[in-house]
């Protein structure tokens, strides 16, 4: 190859290099930190706007929306609440309350994350890490009363034979 080749194709592959390096930074450029419609979470979001709303004027609208009633989502609150509780100092955190009705609008209806985050007004991965955590949570507090692990041969084999 001559040297003009050779720069050519220097010069070539430099420009590509250069395309592909800018294309990817744009790809990446982010419009917003957090979205500005998700800064209202804690006045316009639903759990403030239709569940509140629910829970004091229509008990059955609160049912059919979480698959329990007010009394049973009281219940499972004050048995989770110590593991799904936090405490910041920076910004308002998400109450206990609101974690606990993410998820089980996740678990009883099949909603998405990202469906969720547009009715919570919480970003996507705010309400990955609520339904993962407060699974978890719903896991270690209800486990021993609902999720009894069979303790001898005869349970294991009504178990196996249903």
């Amino acid at each position: 190859m001559e040297f003009e080749e050779l720069a050519t194709i220097a010069i070539m592959y430099t420009i590509g290099y250069m395309y592909t390096k800018r294309k990817r930074e744009e790809k990446w450029k982010r419009e917003y930190w957090t979205h500005p419609i998700f800064f209202k979470w804690p006045t316009e979001g639903a759990w403030k706007v239709l569940i509140m709303e629910f829970r004091e004027r229509y008990p059955s609208k609160h049912k059919e929306s979480l698959r329990v009633s007010v009394e049973r989502f009281d219940h499972i609150l004050r048995m989770i609440r110590p593991y799904i509780e936090k405490d910041t100092r920076c910004r308002k955190a998400i109450s206990p309350e609101q974690r606990l009705c993410v998820t089980l609008m996740f678990l009883a209806l099949g909603v998405s994350f990202k469906t969720l985050s547009n009715l919570f007004r919480m970003g996507k991965t705010s309400i990955r890490r609520i339904v993962y955590t407060t699974g978890h949570a719903l896991g270690i507090a209800l486990r021993d009363t609902y999720l009894k692990t069979p303790s001898t041969e005869d349970e294991w084999r009504w178990i196996a034979h249903g």
